[in-house]
């Protein structure tokens, strides 16, 4: 199993229309390539997740880099992993307001959860500081 973790910047705000065509089209093609993962979404910031065989994912992250309707990606991680965290959903969607964010650390505030000593490593403690600059963006 691997994963690719990476946020970016919608060209132009999706309509609640436009997010569920996105995610339509998006959860068909997840499925023909037995991808999952999730997509965060926040007032034109997006992050997203997926997991697969290796070959698949970095596929579909390299169709989703060129892909016009965002700027700014940014690849947070590219890397095996032991098993799927989104296993029932080709594709989760979380639309949320700033606020709801904040519990995203297993309801303890986000702003307020720190790893566990030794048991994350140093890319760990790097993308939860890049959750919160996406999640609270006003705090970063």
């Amino acid at each position: 199993m691997h994963h690719i973790i990476y946020v970016s910047t919608a060209t132009e705000d999706f309509t609640p229309a436009q997010l569920q065509a996105l995610l339509h089209h998006n959860r068909q093609r997840n499925a023909r390539y037995h991808v999952t993962g999730i997509l965060l979404y926040h007032e034109g910031r997006i992050m997203q997740l997926l997991e697969g065989d290796e070959a698949p994912v970095r596929y579909l992250y390299q169709q989703i880099a060129q892909d016009a309707r965002h700027t700014g990606v940014v690849k947070l991680a590219d890397e095996a992993i032991a098993s799927r965290s989104f296993a029932q959903w080709h594709m989760a969607y979380w639309e949320v307001e700033a606020q709801d964010f904040a519990y995203a650390a297993g309801y303890i505030p986000l702003q307020e959860w720190a790893p566990p000593p030794g048991r994350f490593g140093p890319e760990d403690a790097l993308r939860l500081e890049v959750l919160r600059a996406f999640v609270l963006p006003e705090a970063g």
